[in-house]
């Protein structure tokens, strides 16, 4: 992610589909999208998602697919069917094609981030599925590692009760901020790769804001969950007047909040 917050594919790789729509049946605003190099293909689709007794079912809505993942050991509760956006790679390392979810976020625009930041870290399919093991924690040349959902259960709050500006306690403002703009906090997370770290599941990052902090920072004109703009194929603009204002905000001062936690 550029100071700028935009968010560009390197050379390599190009968009091949953008497609903005409302899915499911309470028609949640969002898209559609693809990009692609040789052999690897990460997508952006809509998708109905479920989570029982540690297993999860992502299922798209636009097509006949459908995908599970078991992990009980990840602490995320049940939840019931909801409407989502899921981050689908497809890529070929060696011989055999895989196909994978690496996430599943709220917003298209967190899904999008999660398939460009992969993708800008990824010079071919096997250095993409490096990445991929780096997030899950696997495939490490000196032993066990831990997955992104493991590292970033220790960065973020239980609950969001200190200023992001200060890091004080408070409770004047609440505010939820979409996953994107992660990278942009401090103390924020990457692999040794470097690719920013990202839970298996996304609803938002909570915080909370001093009313001091509130008015010195104009938070009440800025639209926090605005969306993700596309200012040509492959190239794709975070709101400006959020990342100025959440800019080196204490990432230990947010609590992540996934599919399913209570509203």
């Amino acid at each position: 992610m550029t100071e700028d917050a935009t968010l560009s594919l390197p050379d390599g790789w190009e968009e091949t589909r953008f497609d903005r729509g409302a899915y499911g049946p309470d028609d949640r605003e969002g898209f559609v999208a693809a990009v692609e190099r040789d052999a690897a293909t990460a997508e952006v689709i809509p998708v109905r998602y479920r989570r029982e007794d540690g297993t999860e079912v992502v299922g798209a809505i636009d097509e006949d697919w459908e995908a599970g993942r078991s992990d009980p050991s990840v602490p995320i509760p049940d939840v019931d069917p909801l409407t989502a956006f899921a981050t689908r790679l497809t890529y070929t390392p060696y011989d055999t094609e895989r196909e994978e979810v690496v996430c599943v976020a709220a917003d298209a625009g967190d899904a999008l981030a999660v398939a460009v930041w992969l993708a800008e870290a990824a010079g071919d399919a096997r250095e993409l599925r490096r990445h991929v093991n780096a997030h899950a924690g696997s495939g490490s040349p000196t032993g066990a590692a831990l997955s992104d959902d493991d590292v970033l259960a220790a960065v973020f709050a239980e609950q969001p009760r200190r200023c992001v500006y200060t890091a004080r306690e408070t409770r004047s403002h609440e505010i939820a901020l979409p996953y994107r703009y992660a990278p942009m906090l401090s103390a924020a997370r990457r692999t040794d790769l470097g690719v920013p770290r990202f839970p298996s599941t996304i609803r938002e990052l909570a915080g909370v804001v001093s009313h001091q902090a509130w008015e010195e920072h104009g938070l009440e004109g800025v639209d926090l969950a605005a969306p993700i703009e596309r200012d040509g194929p492959g190239e794709y603009r975070l709101a400006t007047a959020v990342a100025d204002a959440v800019a080196g905000t204490d990432a230990e001062s947010y609590a992540l909040r996934r599919l399913g936690a209570p509203e």
